[in-house]
């Protein structure tokens, strides 16, 4: 028993070498089986959040968004634009006057990195609604 301490001793390090190289020849062989690539999506529709209630845009729509994404080759191929998730948060703007607000865009996929999106912001102008009788 003593003998076989002082062998698996003396071979530690040369089994923990080993298990380091064949870890990275796995990660080597994933990555050339499945390369990671950048994507753009366009026209991620900009949805508004927190919007106060009777107000309605005065100026156009909260419009969309162009992505940039990383991910490796097989789940981007799978993406749509229901995967991405862009929102202003209305709760802060002025009724009345113009406003700027950052936009944020989130993806449902774990497996995907946003590198940036364009704009990152978006001039909002609320104004209440009202009724004439």
């Amino acid at each position: 028993m003593e003998n076989f301490r002082k062998q698996l001793a003396n071979n530690l390090s040369s089994m923990i070498l080993a298990l380091l190289l064949a870890v990275a020849v796995w990660i080597a062989a994933t990555l050339q089986a499945d390369p990671f690539a950048v994507w753009e999506f366009t026209n991620v529709p900009v949805d508004p959040v927190d919007q106060p209630a009777d107000t309605v845009f005065f100026e156009g729509d909260t419009g969309s968004v162009s992505v940039r994404v990383r991910a490796p080759q097989s789940v981007l191929e799978s993406l749509n634009l229901q995967d991405f998730e862009a929102q202003v948060d209305l709760s802060d703007v002025e009724i009345g006057a113009s406003a700027t607000v950052p936009i944020s865009v989130t993806v449902h996929d774990e497996g995907v990195r946003i590198q940036s999106y364009t704009p990152e912001d978006l001039t909002v102008h609320l104004e209440p609604v009202v009724s004439i009788t």
